[in-house]
């Protein structure tokens, strides 16, 4: 195993957010910042994890496929919601900002060249 560096300790806490926005579900009704659909919580849990998982094992393939599918997600939130699906029940503009985000960023941090 290689030495893990700073992007892949950014992955890593990429990951630790992704899991730890699951906790607006609780604190719901006192703060309505993101608002994550039931079938949401799969897409941070499993992505979330992979993002860790590539950035424990130094992998850009497994960070680059976790920030992939954040942002797939993301993209069918925005069309679950248009045609009104039940999958998007309970959800807003929000999910898709955050799945967007940390997309953008596990991309960026999986395009980035490593320290040798």
């Amino acid at each position: 195993m290689r030495m893990r560096n700073r992007a892949d300790r950014a992955a890593m806490w990429l990951g630790a957010v992704s899991l730890a926005s699951l906790l607006f579900l609780i604190i719901k009704r006192e703060l309505h910042f993101v608002d994550i659909p039931k079938a949401g919580i799969a897409v941070a849990v499993v992505f979330g994890l992979m993002a860790i998982a590539g950035g424990w094992l130094a992998n850009r393939a497994v960070t680059m496929a976790a920030g992939i599918g954040f942002l797939a997600a993301a993209v069918l939130q925005v069309v679950l919601q248009t045609v009104g699906s039940s999958y998007a029940n309970g959800s807003n503009g929000s999910t898709m900002g955050l799945w967007l985000g940390l997309g953008a960023a596990l991309v960026t941090v999986g395009l980035t060249r490593r320290e040798a």
